[in-house]
């Protein structure tokens, strides 16, 4: 009240001091909360209590205003505030606010709600699923991103409370290597089975079951790894159980890729022996074939000539047969169709022919003594290098062809000679 007896006003004796200030023009050192009191302060108060609580509630609003960093176009003694304007941001988080806050007119608590709201769904919310993967996880790096953020803060933390924060900077290393490395290691395996399979359908069967058996044995080893990690943490290394199962597992592995190898190494082994074996039969056939040509129907000798062969060679099988060779053995049989059959041709069914069928038959049945033990040494020993060096066995065939060959050419060239010396008929 003012009751000053200088006064000469009556009616201004008794004046309540909300009165007197309520038209007054407050000013503040912060710009926003300058523009609340101006807008903000009506001059209709019941009294001096309702003045400041407007001017506190016009304070708390201009210091949120503040703390969102945007301005407003006008601040209402009802607590709310209209015509925001968010000129200080750019991008989708100024297209948001201006479209879901722009121009309305709301308290400064719903205000900041709405604010905080869509901040968190631009700058968060938005791009974490615009980067999330189909399974629904981060990539790996917004995955490592967030865990060095998370390290970094306890780091710095622990600073401030004079711990060592770089034990934690050199704990995220730590995982983040290990991390990379089992990261980089998938994408490597994922690449060496797609080689695998490249590997298979071109041919090479052997280097895609190595393939993807080192495939396998790195997942054994990483999966035994993290077994332990996840049980015991980084102490699992030192663990004297861990060693022994790590040792055991690489034993293992060794063991069977030394398996793989050997099974197509025997194979390959068999394949060539397979084909040696073939080739030495073919070979063999080529040699009888070529044995049998000067005494065939397509020779060129004489019957004379012919006849004389074919008992070269039956006598030559037969003392060969007798000392023990089991191939001399074998073509015995036919080395005595051929020579009766050129004797029929050469002496007719005369006393000759005669002769020549006792003389073999003698010679046929005198192979009931030949050397047994020497014919089945000889026997077994062909087995055996047929069995054992196949590629020897087929270079002998060959050889053996060879000779034959050569044998026919000398015989032809000697029937030749021996023409040519034969009297000539008047």
């Amino acid at each position: 009240m003012r009751d000053d007896r200088n006064n000469k006003d009556p009616t201004l004796k008794n004046v309540a001091l909300v009165d007197i200030i309520k038209n007054a023009t407050l000013t503040s050192g912060n710009t926003t909360f300058t523009q609340a009191l101006r807008q903000g302060l009506t001059g209709s108060y019941g009294d001096l209590n309702d003045y400041m609580r407007t001017i506190t509630q016009l304070k708390d609003m201009g210091k949120v205003v503040d703390d969102l960093g945007i301005s407003v176009g006008k601040f209402n003694d009802d607590g709310t505030v209209a015509g925001a304007n968010f000129s200080k941001f750019s991008g989708n988080l100024r297209t948001a606010l201006d479209t879901a806050i722009g121009g309305r007119t709301m308290s400064v608590d719903d205000l900041k709600a709405q604010f905080d709201t869509i901040s968190t769904f631009v700058n968060t919310t938005m791009p974490d699923l615009l980067k999330a993967l189909a399974s629904g996880q981060k990539t790996w790096v917004d995955q490592m991103a967030a865990l060095k953020k998370t390290y970094e803060d306890a780091a710095q933390q622990a600073d401030s409370y004079g711990l060592d924060g770089g034990a934690l900077r050199q704990k995220y290393e730590s995982l983040y290597d290990q991390s990379k490395a089992t990261q980089e290691g998938t994408l490597s395996q994922n690449a060496d089975t797609v080689r695998a399979r490249y590997l298979s359908a071109t041919g090479d069967h052997q280097g895609a079951a190595l393939l993807n058996f080192d495939v396998s044995a790195a997942q054994q080893r990483q999966q035994l790894k993290t077994s332990w990690e996840n049980y015991l943490g980084d102490a699992y290394a030192s663990q004297k159980a861990y060693i022994d199962q790590a040792t055991a597992l690489d034993k293992t592995l060794a063991a069977e890729r030394l398996n793989i190898q050997k099974q197509y190494a025997d194979q390959a082994k068999q394949a060539s022996l397979s084909a040696a074996q073939s080739l030495t039969t073919s070979f063999g056939s080529l040699t009888d074939y070529a044995r049998s040509l000067a005494t065939s129907d397509y020779s060129p000798l004489s019957i004379q000539d012919q006849y004389q062969v074919a008992n070269d060679n039956v006598a030559k099988d037969y003392n060969a047969a007798m000392a023990g060779d089991s191939d001399a053995l074998g073509r015995f049989q036919g080395d005595m169709e051929t020579t009766l059959r050129l004797s029929q041709k050469y002496w007719g069914s005369g006393t000759g022919y005669a002769d020549d069928f006792q003389r073999l038959t003698e010679m046929l049945g005198g192979l009931s003594g030949a050397d047994s033990d020497k014919l089945t040494a000889s026997l077994v020993e062909k087995l055996s290098k047929k069995q054992e060096d196949a590629m020897l066995a087929l270079r002998d065939k060959m050889q053996e062809l060879l000779q034959q060959v050569q044998l026919i050419q000398a015989q032809q060239k000697q029937a030749s000679n021996n023409e040519a010396l034969r009297p000539r008929r008047a």
